[in-house]
């Protein structure tokens, strides 16, 4: 009986002091509550991420997936991580503090399934109906979801049909939403197509100042940036305490898209799609400053009709981010160990467009710090090829291929005569 009493106490003990989420750049464990949700398995590398939804974004279609329905207004707050080993946890912002749910937004933030994916790829077409019944039910969505979940920290990103900047920009639908920050297919008074970024900075007063300094430098640097491949960035302004860059739209499907839609590429075309990112980059990192873009990843890169390539998404938002939040943003299974300190360089770049090619031909993103071998899955894979993706994705910055030019030697060696 005094060991039974005992026990409990300890059990307890552990209950009440592990009440915290421990997060580091690798794994977050989870307090004591969340232990039957995991199997009692806490500690979750953030490899082992399935997917992370937001609780009232469930819809019809996905509960034949994933076994939850949310429908009462009181769970409109949660978000749910699911597992690939097994297990989830079902986390309720509304009863988390202001930096504690912010700090978990945050953490999660590049696992969010939205879904709003799929509206967004119909409305980038030019016969978009702004005043369609489907447009409208939408919007309300979109609102009542925002109220939902966004005001823990304050932000709230725009909905279809409204406008900014004294009505020079009506935003069509958001692309993505994360915390700080959303996309959005939006048009100009001519209604020509465009992508509208938007960052806010509200939440951190203290470092408001140097904040919009950053932003407004590294948005001089981008203004300036000329490449036919870039998606080219036309504005830049400041409504209030939110930042925006307006780009310039190209048509195609992002790298992760084709992917998902079971669109198998060739050896050749993945090497194609490899040297024209790698002139890409050659260009940017023979700015003065180089520009580090910082998140080359499958979903950052369009392939038209034509198969070329275009990079609609900068990095020198991750670099404003970082400071923003504290945390490094990114996709991390792309992201080489010195980035993940916060010292990117032009290496990194290299690394994550090894790991972008990886994911090409494997179908599946790398994992986290780890040296990208896709022989190991794809076993018929030419031994050139495979050396290629290890040699750009080593960990060891010194031991990495050094630079665009000695990447783009080497892919060259690898395509057809």
């Amino acid at each position: 009986m005094i060991l039974n009493l005992l026990f409990i106490q300890h059990l307890l003990k552990e209950a009440f002091r592990n009440q915290k989420f421990i997060i580091t750049e690798e794994y977050i464990i989870f307090p004591h509550r969340f232990a039957h949700q995991l199997f009692f398995c806490q500690k979750r590398s953030f490899n082992d991420i399935a997917r992370v939804v937001i609780g009232s974004l469930i819809t019809q279609k996905q509960k034949k997936i994933f076994d939850v329905e949310l429908r009462d207004e009181d769970k409109n707050n949660l978000i749910i991580v699911y597992f690939k080993s097994g297990g989830k946890v079902t986390v309720n912002l509304k009863y988390m503090n202001k930096e504690d749910s912010n700090t978990f937004i945050s953490c999660f933030n590049q696992f969010f399934d939205f879904s709003y994916n799929s509206p967004a790829q119909n409305a980038s077409k030019s016969s978009v109906a702004l005043n369609s019944p489907a447009n409208i039910s939408f919007t309300q969505m979109w609102q009542t979801e925002l109220e939902n979940h966004f005001t823990s920290t304050n932000y709230i990103p725009l909905t279809p049909n409204q406008y900014v900047l004294n009505r020079r920009y009506q935003i069509v639908i958001p692309i993505s939403v994360r915390p700080f920050t959303s996309v959005y297919l939006a048009q100009t008074l001519a209604k020509e197509q465009i992508i509208i970024k938007e960052f806010y900075l509200g939440f951190n007063e203290a470092k408001q100042e140097k904040l919009f300094e950053l932003f407004d430098r590294q948005a001089q640097i981008l203004l300036k940036l000329n490449h036919p491949q870039i998606s080219r960035v036309i504005d830049s302004f400041t409504v209030e305490d939110k930042k925006y860059l307006v780009l310039e739209y190209k048509t195609g499907k992002t790298l992760r898209k084709l992917i998902q839609e079971n669109i198998i590429l060739s050896d050749q075309v993945i090497l194609d799609i490899g040297y024209q990112i790698a002139t890409i980059l050659q260009y940017l990192h023979s700015q003065e400053p180089p520009v580090v873009h910082r998140d080359i990843t499958p979903d950052n890169i369009v392939l038209n009709n034509l198969n070329e390539c275009f990079l609609i998404d900068f990095g020198a938002a991750s670099h404003y981010l970082s400071d923003v939040t504290g945390t490094i943003i990114g996709k991390q299974g792309y992201m080489p160990p010195e980035q993940i300190k916060g010292k990117a360089t032009i290496q990194s770049d290299i690394y994550a467009l090894g790991a972008t090619l990886y994911y090409l031909i494997c179908h599946e993103d790398p994992i986290v710090l780890e040296q990208a071998s896709p022989k190991r899955i794809k076993h018929n894979l030419a031994i050139g090829i495979n050396k290629l993706i290890e040699d750009a994705t080593r960990l060891d910055v010194n031991h990495r291929i050094a630079n665009s030019a000695e990447l783009m030697a080497k892919i060259k060696l690898l395509l057809p005569k």
